[in-house]
C-alpha cells in the first residue's frame, strides 16, 4: 500500500500539537481571556500549514533542511507568544514589533531585569520533544510524489484563505511581525520621501519671537505628580514656580509607547488619518532654525523612526550613543549644551528629548536625589520609589530648563509634556505600558508651559485647564502658539486657541 505522505505523519502530528497543547496549558495556568479560544483554533490551523508543507519539502534533500529550520521557528513561535502571555497576559500586536525595531542593546537588558520572572521557566516544558527534530526521524528518504505533493498545496492555500477571511490570522505570530515590518519601512519610506520631495511650504509669521523650547519626557504618568494631585511630594521645584506656568489637566498621549506616540506628535498624522507631513518642516520652513538634543540613543537595530523624524533639524545631537555602555546618562548632561545653544543668533526651535522615567527606573536619577527610600523589603514598593524619584528628578531637570530660559532674556515659551504615560501598580498588578493592555495611567501625560513676560502670543490664544487634548494635534497647537498660519494649520485642534473644539480620543475615552 503506498503511503499518503513521505513523512511519519504520526510523529509530526505529535511534533506539532505538542507546542498547541503547552500554550494552552500555560493560559489555563495563568488565567484564560476572551482570545484564548480564538487564539487556540489560529494555532491548530497554523499548526496543519506546518504539516503540509513538510510533507512538500520532505521530497529534498536540500528542502528537508529548510522544513528542519521551520518547524524550529514553528516552535520558536510559540515559545515568544507564550513569554509575552506569562509576563503581560497580552497577543503580541503590531505595538510589540515597533517597539523591538526601535529598541536598542542597553533598553533590552534593563527590560529583561525588570521584567524576568520565575514564569518564564514554564518554558522549559517546550523542550521536551526536540530530539525528533534534530534526530530527523519525523522525514524519509522516497521519490517525489507530485500527486500528493499538490494536494498538500491545495489545503494550505484553503487553510490561509480562511484564517484570513475570518481574521484569526492577527493572532498568527509569523504574520504579524511580516506585516508589521513591512508597516513599519512603508513608514519610514514615506517619511524620507516627503523630506527629500517637498517644497518650501507658503508659512505667515505672525508673531515675532526668539525661542520656542520644545521638552519631550519618557514615560512618566501625571498621576504621579504632586503637580497634578499625587500625595507624595514629587514636583516641589515646579510648585514653586506655579504662578509663572500654566497647567493643562486633561491631556493624553496618542499611543502608550513612544513610537507611535512621536510619530504624530511630530507628523500630522492624527487618530483620525495618516499625514506624514512633519511639524519640523512647518517649523525650517517658517524660517526657525531647529535644533534636536537628546539624551536618547540615534538607533536601534534598525532605522529608527524618532532618530529619522529628529535628523530632519538643522542640527541634532544625541547624547547616549554607545548603546553598550553601562547605563543611561542622566538627563542633566543636556543642561549645559542647552544653555550654550539658546543663545545662537536667529529665532529658533530647539526640541529636548529626556530619558525621563524610562524603566529601569532606578537608574535615572542620581543618589543625592532619591528621596524616597522606605519599603527596602517590599519589591513592588521598591520600584514605587524608583520611579517618584525619577519624577523628583525630572522636576530638577524642567525647572532648570526654565530657570535657564528665563536667565537669558529672550521673548521664549518653554512647552513640556510626556510621550506617554507608565502604570506603576496604580490600578493593576504590574509595571509598564502596554498598547494592547492599557490602562489611563499609561495615556495620561503632563503638559504644561512656560513664557516669558514678553512672548508674543497669538491673538486668539486662550488658557483652559481642563480642555479634553491628544497629543497628536500637537502640531497644530505650536504652530499657533508661535504665530505661524498655513493651510493646513487648523485652529481648532490647537489647545492654545479659543476656536479649540474638543474631539474624541479613541481608546482611552473607552477605558
Amino acid at each position: 500500500m503506498d503511503r499518503i505522505f513521505n513523512i511519519d505523519e504520526k510523529k509530526l502530528c505529535i511534533l506539532l500539537l505538542f507546542p498547541i497543547l503547552i500554550s494552552f496549558l500555560l493560559e489555563l495556568i495563568v488565567g484564560l481571556n476572551n482570545t484564548s479560544g480564538l487564539n487556540l483554533t489560529e494555532n491548530f490551523l497554523f499548526g496543519t500549514i506546518v504539516f503540509f508543507l513538510t510533507n512538500i519539502f520532505s521530497n529534498n534533500r536540500i528542502l528537508r533542511k529548510i522544513a528542519v529550520a521551520g518547524v524550529f521557528l514553528y516552535y520558536l513561535s510559540f515559545v515568544i507568544e507564550s513569554a509575552v502571555y506569562l509576563l503581560f497576559e497580552t497577543r503580541i500586536n503590531a505595538s510589540y514589533i515597533y517597539v523591538t525595531l526601535n529598541t536598542n542593546a542597553q533598553e533590552t537588558l534593563e527590560f529583561s531585569e525588570v521584567y524576568f520572572t520565575y514564569q518564564i521557566a514554564w518554558l522549559f516544558l517546550y523542550l521536551i520533544s526536540i530530539t525528533p527534530i534534530i534526530s530527523k526521524k519525523i522525514f524519509r528518504r522516497e521519490t517525489l510524489r507530485l500527486k500528493f505533493s499538490f494536494l498538500s498545496f491545495i489545503v494550505i492555500v484553503i487553510t490561509i484563505l480562511f484564517l484570513k477571511l475570518s481574521t484569526l490570522i492577527i493572532y498568527n505570530l509569523p504574520y504579524t511581525v511580516i506585516k508589521s515590518i513591512s508597516q513599519y519601512k512603508e513608514q519610514i519610506a514615506a517619511i524620507k520621501n516627503f523630506k527629500t520631495n517637498t517644497p518650501k511650504l507658503d508659512l505667515k509669521h505672525k508673531t515675532n519671537n526668539d525661542l520656542t523650547v520644545v521638552v519631550i519626557g519618557e514615560s512618566l504618568s501625571r498621576n504621579h505628580m504632586s503637580l497634578y494631585g499625587y500625595d507624595r511630594k514629587t514636583n516641589l521645584l515646579l510648585e514653586r514656580q506655579k504662578d509663572e506656568i500654566w497647567v493643562y489637566d486633561n491631556v493624553i498621549s496618542p499611543h502608550v509607547y513612544t513610537t507611535g506616540s512621536i510619530n504624530k506628535i511630530l507628523t500630522f498624522s492624527s487618530h483620525e488619518k495618516e499625514d506624514v507631513a512633519t511639524l519640523i518642516s512647518y517649523l525650517k520652513s517658517a524660517e526657525n532654525q531647529v535644533l534636536w538634543l537628546s539624551n536618547q540613543r540615534p538607533v536601534g537595530f534598525h532605522d529608527n523612526l524618532v532618530s529619522l523624524l529628529a535628523s530632519e533639524a538643522d542640527e541634532t545631537l544625541f547624547l547616549n550613543y554607545n548603546e553598550y555602555q553601562s547605563k543611561t546618562n542622566f538627563d542633566e548632561i543636556l543642561l549645559p549644551i542647552y544653555k550654550e545653544k539658546i543663545y545662537k543668533p536667529g529665532k529658533k526651535v530647539v526640541f529636548v528629548h529626556l530619558t525621563g522615567s524610562h524603566y529601569d527606573y532606578k537608574l535615572r536619577s542620581p543618589e543625592k536625589l532619591k528621596k524616597f527610600n522606605e519599603y527596602l523589603n517590599d519589591e513592588k514598593k521598591s520600584v514605587v520609589n524608583a520611579y517618584d524619584n525619577s519624577v523628583i528628578y525630572n522636576d530638577f531637570i524642567i525647572s532648570e530648563i526654565i530657570n535657564i530660559t528665563r536667565e537669558a532674556n529672550l521673548k521664549s515659551t518653554v512647552v513640556y509634556f510626556s510621550d506617554h504615560g507608565e502604570e506603576v501598580y496604580d490600578t493593576k498588578d504590574f509595571i509598564g505600558h502596554f498598547e494592547n493592555k492599557p490602562t489611563r495611567n499609561m495615556f495620561e501625560v503632563p503638559f504644561l508651559i512656560w513664557m516669558s513676560k514678553d512672548f508674543e502670543k497669538p491673538d486668539d490664544f486662550q488658557f483652559d485647564s481642563d480642555r479634553s487634548f491628544m497629543l497628536d494635534d500637537f502640531p497644530h497647537s505650536l504652530l499657533h502658539l508661535m504665530g505661524i498660519e498655513g493651510d493646513k494649520i487648523n485652529k481648532e485642534r490647537s489647545i492654545f486657541s479659543n476656536y479649540f473644539i474638543e474631539k474624541d480620543r479613541g481608546t482611552y475615552d473607552n477605558l
